[in-house]
């Protein structure tokens, strides 16, 4: 039953009004009054007609969502165990010694109480330098704040903490998804268990073994190998110094733009390969590929393709094309292209700056660009 009344306050407290609008109802009872009034007052979702409920009854509130609201402080919550209080001006929380769930994004928090209980976490989005011990912490959002260091952390938890001023992470066993990027790390701890990794941004050399991982964003570092990969990874390491890559037998989806390469690894499943700017003279074999960006490399031919695929091959050493039936979106400009295969499905070509000395038939209301060419 009590359960029952505090849903219905919840609708009276948000819908009506304040204690004296609803003592002057015709249909409240006494039993409302003395609900109004009773320690049975667990919950709030804060607006301007239950100000006063906060004020009053803070001490006993298990759950607070005063989010949106141009708050400066709080009042004591020692009971608190789920609090939303994003998007305010705090600069400060109360005691939460019984919180398990703590929403603070989007204020000016310079330091956080002690969180023996917390479990969710998120306190992006404002000024923190430290974060107190989070022994039993399982989700921690921690970005775009001024962190040089993390507490030592429990395990399995999931941790993001972009956009801060770390050098080094603390242990994090079992962790299964981790974003670090745009912080200062140099190296990273044992990952062995991680499945989702984004670490982009930093001034990694190298990285741990991550044979469990299946999603890898490592770009914009100074990466020169990476470890044995899982067959099946989703993987973006763009912008490194990489001369190779492992084995990616089952790899569906790559960017490896702006590297070393001088080949790639065996890609039968790749369905998207973006491999511009790199020292590739040729390609392996692409037969479930659809999209296929290889541009400012050396390549003096292509593999056989698929007939729908999307192809970016400009600024090679290209003399020829394969075959295209079914291509709708062709740039192969600035190579040294004599002819093109028949394209009766395309819809846009960039063909300028090649050695072409006629077209085929090409279809109506076709995008062409073929000039600076022998024709």
């Amino acid at each position: 039953m009590d359960n029952l009344y505090n849903l219905i306050l919840y609708y009276i407290f948000t819908f009506i009004g304040d204690y004296n609008s609803l003592t002057n109802l015709r249909y409240i009872n006494k039993r409302f009054k003395q609900i109004i009034n009773s320690k049975l007052i667990t919950g709030l979702t804060l607006n301007k007609n239950n100000e006063y409920i906060l004020n009053k009854f803070h001490k006993q509130l298990i759950y607070l969502n005063c989010n949106n609201y141009n708050l400066t402080f709080l009042p004591d919550l020692p009971k608190n165990r789920i609090l939303y209080c994003e998007n305010n001006k705090l600069t400060n929380l109360p005691e939460l010694p019984n919180n398990v769930e703590l929403i603070c994004y989007d204020n000016l928090l310079t330091n956080l109480p002690k969180l023996p209980n917390n479990r969710i976490l998120n306190c992006s989005n404002n000024k923190l330098q430290y974060l107190p011990d989070l022994p039993n912490n399982k989700i921690l959002n921690c970005n775009w704040n001024k962190l040089t260091i993390l507490p030592n952390l429990p395990n399995n938890i999931e941790l993001t903490c972009y956009n801060n001023k770390l050098t080094y992470l603390p242990n994090l066993y079992n962790n299964r998804r981790l974003n670090c990027g745009s912080n200062y790390l140099m190296n990273l701890p044992d990952l062995y268990n991680n499945i989702e990794l984004t670490c982009c941004y930093n001034y990694l050399i190298n990285l741990p073994e991550l044979p469990n991982n299946k999603i890898l964003n490592c770009e914009y570092n100074y990466l020169i190998n990476l470890p044995e990969l899982s067959n099946n990874i989703e993987l973006n390491c763009e912008h490194n110094y990489l001369i190779n890559l492992p084995e990616l037998p089952n790899n569906k989806i790559l960017y490896c733009n702006d590297n070393n390469l001088t080949n790639l690894p065996n890609l039968y499943n790749n369905e998207i390969l973006y491999c511009n700017n790199n020292n590739l003279i040729n390609l392996p074999d692409l037969p479930n590929n659809k999209e296929l960006n290889c541009y400012y490399n050396k390549l003096n031919s292509l593999p056989n393709l698929p007939k729908n695929i999307e192809l970016n091959c400009s600024n090679n050493n290209l003399i020829n094309l394969p075959d295209l039936p079914n291509n709708i979106e062709l740039h192969c400009n600035n190579n040294n292209l004599i002819n093109l295969p028949d394209l009766p499905n395309n819809k846009i070509l960039y063909c300028n700056d090649n050695k072409l000395i006629y077209l085929s038939k090409l279809p109506k209301n076709i995008i062409i660009n073929c000039k600076n060419n022998k024709l």
